[in-house]
């Protein structure tokens, strides 16, 4: 059997030289979601209303807004309400206290099947302010030096193993081993890039 030709209904014809012609017409969703992502805000009382846009022709089974707290861990399901503007529909995630990362999704189900945004993965925002004190990811040599009994510490490539900063000092204030300091309105991220030792 070779298709013959797709029509614009959605019909498929297929003619068999042996037995004949046959119509075949595909069951799938046509739903569509349209969704702006929500972006990172400072406001920790919220709620942060996520509002996507559902459309298709066939009957539609359920919205759903999936959230959750941080990159593990399971979603929680809020089910999405009719809003006053046609195909729209809306859900709340609660407000967060600083420094908190949200991850969320929208799925929406029809009588034939399914469809989610993003298709892959979730839609992220941060609830806080985040502050880059310093950067380097090592590709290019800015100078840095070591001394002391720690002579045996070098600039490497990617096959190199990564050690820890021993000591670090921001702001006057002196971290041991810590490469992410979290505050109430702020995250210091300080990357310092890979560190290779000889042998």
């Amino acid at each position: 059997m070779t298709p013959s030709a797709f029509q614009p209904s959605g019909n498929i014809y297929i003619m068999d030289i042996s037995t004949g012609l046959y119509i075949v017409r595909p069951n799938l969703t046509d739903l569509q979601i349209a969704h702006t992502p929500l972006g990172s805000t400072t406001n920790e009382d919220g709620p942060y209303t996520v509002v996507a846009d559902v459309t298709g022709s066939n009957p539609l089974a359920s919205v759903t807004m999936n959230y959750r707290v941080g990159s593990s861990g399971a979603f929680t399901a809020v089910p999405m309400a009719p809003a006053v503007t046609p195909n729209h529909y809306a859900a709340n995630i609660p407000g967060q206290n600083a420094m908190a990362t949200v991850q969320y999704f929208v799925e929406a189900i029809d009588s034939v099947g399914s469809r989610r945004s993003p298709p892959t993965g979730q839609h992220e925002f941060v609830v806080g302010t985040v502050t880059s004190v310093y950067a380097d990811d090592f590709e290019q040599n800015l100078g840095w030096t070591h001394g002391g009994t720690e002579d045996d510490w070098q600039r490497g490539d990617e096959s190199c193993r990564a050690y820890a900063l021993r000591d670090l000092s921001v702001d006057g204030e002196r971290h041991n081993g810590v490469s992410e300091q979290h505050h109430a309105e702020f995250r210091y991220t300080l990357t310092l890039g890979r560190l290779c030792r000889r042998g």
